[in-house]
């Protein structure tokens, strides 16, 4: 069957190798994966870590116009456990974690062209701050002053803005792409 003792050394490693790859395959603990229900069309989420043993989530439900709040721990066993829900966000998209203590997270809502920063775990709201048309995503950022900064990104007219956090209606800065008009829309709408 075999051409040559090379040929046999091959087959030999070919079928070597497959046999302990399907033991180091049989060999893995099953991940045990449990649904925990959110609102209606979660479509962001995102989540901050705040020790070695806990963490917060927060999961953008896009069509009952809320926000699930999140306590995940990594004890033993790891648990997932929905804290609260913020209601009246108008079809919330993204969801991002911002760095740092408070724990605040930017939502995005591109149907009412507005972001708002959410305070973990209790769910305060900040805001709206109008944006522009259309934001869906955002990040955060800590600028050149030490302040955390948001950054959200416009579909509507192709426009970023940046703003500070904790004072979201003081210090809005747009940008937008050169060789562009400026964007028409007001802000204080």
């Amino acid at each position: 069957m075999f051409a040559s003792t090379k040929s046999k050394i091959l087959w030999s490693a070919v079928v070597s190798g497959l046999l302990l790859s399907s033991v180091v395959v049989t060999a893995q603990t099953p991940v045990r994966l449990d649904p925990l229900p959110v609102g209606l069309q979660p479509l962001g989420v995102d989540m901050t870590v705040v020790s070695t043993a806990q963490a917060y989530a927060a999961v953008a439900n896009s069509g009952d116009n809320s926000v699930s709040i999140l306590s995940v721990s990594f004890g033993n066993p790891r648990t997932i456990t929905q804290l609260s829900t913020v209601t009246g966000i108008p079809s919330p998209y993204a969801v991002v974690a911002c760095p740092g203590t408070p724990i605040q997270m930017l939502v995005t809502s591109p149907s009412d062209n507005t972001v708002r920063v959410l305070s973990l775990p209790g769910g305060a709201v900040s805001g709206p701050v109008k944006v522009g048309p259309q934001p869906y995503s955002a990040s955060c950022f800590a600028g050149s002053t030490g302040k955390l900064q948001g950054v959200v990104s416009n579909l509507g007219d192709n426009t970023l803005v940046v703003f500070d956090i904790d004072h979201p209606h003081d210090h809005c800065y747009d940008y937008w792409s050169a060789g562009q008009p400026r964007p028409t829309w007001d802000r204080n709408r």
